[in-house]
């Protein structure tokens, strides 16, 4: 017989309130801070960001606030947080490219208030979620079509390298380019938390042992069909050369499989196929797979190539040097 689960919600709404308040200061105190230290006084241009910002997240949390008054209490405060973060460092680091930052934001808040209307919370399927298990398999598959357009399509902004985007020049926006992986992680997760939603029930049942361990085995019709289209979205990645996205797609394959099913045993597998997947990638010499090599050489001694491949990680221990355990601040 199988059980509901039910997980833990926080749905007081001074918690979420709070949260965003917090958010709101962090991010106007940081830009008044960073308007001061830059331009010695409060310019407009710096602080501009942070207030539109600000506006666009306080509507939004107001029309949540009517629109879905039962919803997670956690959720929003934290992408807001973590947006408004983004907006800030953009700012600070390349600062004209703030506004198409805060453009983005804006639409991902407006398209977040979209949604909650076009799929209104119902009784035992909040948000609407109803119309994302149905056609689970539509996403995943749009999802990897549209990521194989990339190999025909792809362009790179800056010209050279990997060609990983769709775009071009867009009326009104200029020029406008896409991830597809990115929006592939979202379907992928979307597909996978579905999956499991139906299956939720299902626990390891068969065992076996090597020596003194029990080893708990994964009902074979639960575990096939989410490592085959993993598995498709994984040899895509690696065809394109963008390891970081293949890794971030198997870990978080393998913590969804844990947080449905509870097995340890699976993380533990997934892993050790992970690393040794990697091994075997970096030993075996094809044109193909030379991204991992680079980047293990890169992460073990960036400082052959300071100034080219090991650039990134030689500013990051430059700048954890220099800022110690709590940083410099903005």
């Amino acid at each position: 017989m199988s059980q509901t689960v039910k997980y833990p919600s926080y749905r007081h709404e001074k918690i979420e309130l709070f949260l965003v308040g917090i958010a709101i200061l962090f991010v106007l105190v940081n830009a008044l801070i960073l308007s001061l230290t830059q331009e010695g006084s409060v310019i407009s241009q710096v602080i501009y960001p942070a207030i539109i910002w600000t506006l666009a997240i306080g509507a939004v949390y107001l029309f949540l606030e009517r629109r879905l008054p039962q919803r997670d209490r956690l959720i929003y405060p934290i992408a807001a947080f973590t947006t408004g973060w983004g907006v800030l460092l953009v700012q600070r680091l390349a600062p004209a490219f703030v506004w198409r930052q805060l453009l983005w934001a804006v639409l991902g808040s407006v398209s977040l208030a979209v949604v909650s209307v076009m799929f209104p919370e119902r009784t035992g399927d909040p948000g609407g979620l109803r119309f994302l298990r149905r056609f689970r398999h539509t996403w995943l598959i749009l999802g990897l079509v549209l990521l194989a357009t990339t190999f025909i399509f792809g362009v790179n902004p800056s010209g050279e390298g990997l060609r990983l985007w769709l775009g071009g020049n867009v009326p009104f926006l200029g020029k406008v380019y896409v991830q597809p992986s990115e929006i592939l992680k979202i379907l992928t997760v979307v597909f996978l938390a579905s999956y499991m939603a139906e299956r939720h029930e299902l626990v390891p049942n068969r065992h076996f042992k090597i020596g003194r361990f029990r080893i708990a085995l994964l009902p074979t019709s639960y575990v096939a069909p989410l490592l085959f289209s993993w598995g498709i979205s994984v040899v895509l990645l690696i065809l394109q050369r963008d390891l970081g996205a293949a890794m971030l797609f198997i870990l978080t394959f393998l913590a969804m499989l844990y947080l449905a099913g509870g097995s340890w045993e699976a993380v533990v597998i997934g892993f050790t196929m992970m690393i040794a997947t990697i091994a075997i990638a970096y030993l075996i010499p094809v044109p193909q797979l030379d991204v991992v090599r680079l980047r293990l050489d890169t992460w073990i001694n960036p400082w052959i190539d300071s100034s080219g491949r090991g650039f990134q990680i030689v500013q990051s221990l430059i700048a954890v040097s220099s800022g110690g355990i709590i940083g410099e601040g903005i």
